[in-house]
């Protein structure tokens, strides 16, 4: 199975689905993880997510930036796993 989709900001931390969808996916990531697990599993059952552009000023770690190059690993991990995974 790939995945073969180009998401803008995977981390955005804004998603919109039903409820019922999202309780499907049973996620199981905390943290940022989750972003990319949710991401990963609508894409496995293709369901193409819908970027809308947003404007964003970004902040610096000392206004409160949380994400680091260590999210960035574990959602590759996650994407990978997803994309491995069987249907």
């Amino acid at each position: 199975m790939g995945i073969n989709s180009y998401i803008g900001d995977l981390e955005t931390c804004f998603k919109l689905l039903p409820v019922s969808l999202y309780r499907s996916l049973e996620i199981k990531s905390r943290g940022f993880g989750m972003e990319a697990e949710v991401t990963g599993k609508l894409l496995r059952r293709k369901i193409r997510p819908y970027e809308v552009p947003i404007s964003y000023r970004a902040r610096g770690r000392e206004e409160g930036k949380k994400v680091t190059w260590k999210d960035g690993v574990e959602a590759l991990w996650i994407l990978g796993r997803e994309r491995a995974r069987k249907p």
